[in-house]
């Protein structure tokens, strides 16, 4: 009789609720929706603000290299264009991938084009994380001072905050003690974190974070305008911190079904034909993944990369480091 080991068991056991999850949220968001009236709010779309959108999108890749290439920094001193191949790498990877691959397929490829160990990729990839997370937190009280909101919002929006409260603290103290060298892994791993030993680096990198979250609402702004909608400043905000807290879930590649039942959610939230909601949030998936996934197919294929090896190579030199 064959017997899965535990983290295989884990792995496909999350697989499939994520598949499940996907097809549930799928349903739930397109459920008494008319496909014919979606195709109509598709044919009415602005070009001109839906190019602005698509522009918008690439310049978001180009700002979270810019952050990653300087939290690498202390590090090592990467070349930009490897660091933005990585990047499209690994947003490909997680459009197509299942099991959230992405970060580690972009921790891959860095790691190889640059010759750098895995771990202390790995610890700035984390920090970037909570960076981002911490970023959230700002934006999510400016939409909780400018409207009323749903009280499981509120929650999720303190657990963020306290998450990140803990977190920053934490890795903060790591990188500026020896705390956690006595054990190889935490101590590579803890490279990732040096940036948070120079607050001018910090600071910027912080940001930086900020100033992405500030991009991605005036491309959902874009999306508005270009379906003729006239919300709150706050909207693209909100329905940001929605599908950031959805997307966290297990589900299908590319966030399937959840990106799809959270954006709807907030929409109709802010008073949104349901219809109309469901036709922006398809295009908005589609433009944020289909254009950046192909980038990211190319960049693979130029690099050299197998996928065969990347879960088997990153292992090895993981247990190697550690």
């Amino acid at each position: 009789m064959l017997h899965m080991s535990k983290p295989l068991r884990t792995g496909t056991l999350l697989r499939i609720l994520g598949v499940v999850l996907s097809v549930f949220l799928l349903w739930l968001a397109f459920r008494g929706i008319a496909p014919g009236e979606i195709l109509r709010s598709l044919l009415r779309v602005s070009p001109f603000y839906l190019t602005l959108a698509l522009m918008g999108n690439l310049l978001l890749v180009v700002f979270k290299t810019l952050k990653w290439r300087l939290i690498l920094g202390p590090v090592k001193r990467v070349s930009l264009f490897n660091l933005f191949s990585a990047s499209l790498i690994g947003f490909a990877s997680s459009n197509l991938l299942p099991a959230k691959v992405g970060e580690l397929t972009k921790v891959y490829a860095v790691c190889k084009s640059e010759s750098l160990g895995a771990l202390p990729v790995l610890g700035t990839v984390a920090l970037d994380r909570v960076l981002e997370g911490a970023a959230m937190v700002l934006v999510m009280f400016f939409v909780f001072a400018s409207t009323d909101v749903p009280g499981w919002l509120k929650s999720s929006g303190l657990s963020v905050s306290v998450i990140s409260l803990i977190l920053l603290p934490v890795l903060y103290v790591m990188a500026s003690t020896r705390l956690g060298e006595r054990f190889s892994f935490l101590a590579r791993l803890k490279q990732g974190f040096m940036i948070l030993r120079s607050p001018a680096s910090f600071v910027s990198a912080f940001l930086l974070s900020i100033l992405i979250w500030c991009i991605h609402a005036l491309i959902l702004q874009f999306f508005f305008l270009a379906y003729g909608l006239t919300l709150p400043v706050w909207a693209p905000i909100l329905f940001l911190v929605v599908v950031n807290l959805a997307i966290a879930v297990p589900s299908l590649p590319s966030a399937v079904g959840a990106l799809e039942y959270a954006g709807i959610t907030s929409l109709l939230y802010m008073g949104v034909d349901r219809d109309l909601a469901a036709s922006l949030v398809l295009l908005y998936h589609f433009v944020m993944s289909f254009p950046v996934t192909v980038l990211g197919i190319v960049a693979f294929l130029h690099s050299g990369l197998r996928l065969t090896d990347v879960t088997k190579d990153y292992v090895q030199k993981v247990r190697g480091e550690a």
